[in-house]
């Protein structure tokens, strides 16, 4: 899927038209789910507005954010001794595993969260708060768990 998902997301309006039309009603699904919150933490992880630590807003490793399949719940982390980070590329070899059901559905829920606060247009004073707060949750929440 991410194959697909990458084939038309940088190509041409009428491209990504056709290429979405063939897709099943599971594709459709798994690709709502994912580009929706793979482009949140995109747009969010590396911000020095709501950084955390280490310059990010989120927790990942390397220089910018790879796309992690939500849609099946596969996430994988690492520690690297001083944080747990998302790990999407781990050419190095580091310990590193994949949550399980609960641990993925409560860091989905405070990443869901995070994206709804942010889409409050009509309380912007209060916005840049409430997004750095549930931002700061899930890096909060990745440091509880271990590998």
């Amino acid at each position: 899927m991410l194959t697909t998902y990458r084939k038309f997301r940088g190509s041409s309006y009428k491209e990504a038209k056709n290429a979405i039309s063939e897709l099943s009603h599971d594709e459709l699904v798994w690709l709502v789910i994912n580009e929706n919150i793979n482009d949140f933490i995109s747009d969010h992880c590396d911000s020095d507005e709501h950084a955390v630590s280490w310059w990010k807003a989120i927790p990942y490793i390397w220089r910018y954010w790879r796309d992690v399949d939500f849609y099946n719940k596969k996430i994988s982390i690492w520690d690297c001794g001083s944080f747990i980070w998302f790990m999407e590329n781990n050419k190095w070899d580091y310990p590193e595993r994949e949550l399980n059901d609960d641990e993925v559905e409560k860091l989905l829920s405070i990443i869901r969260y995070a994206k709804i606060a942010s889409e409050k247009w009509w309380l912007l004073s209060d916005i840049n708060k409430e997004k750095r707060e549930y931002l700061s949750k899930i890096w909060d929440y990745m440091q509880t768990l271990k590998i």
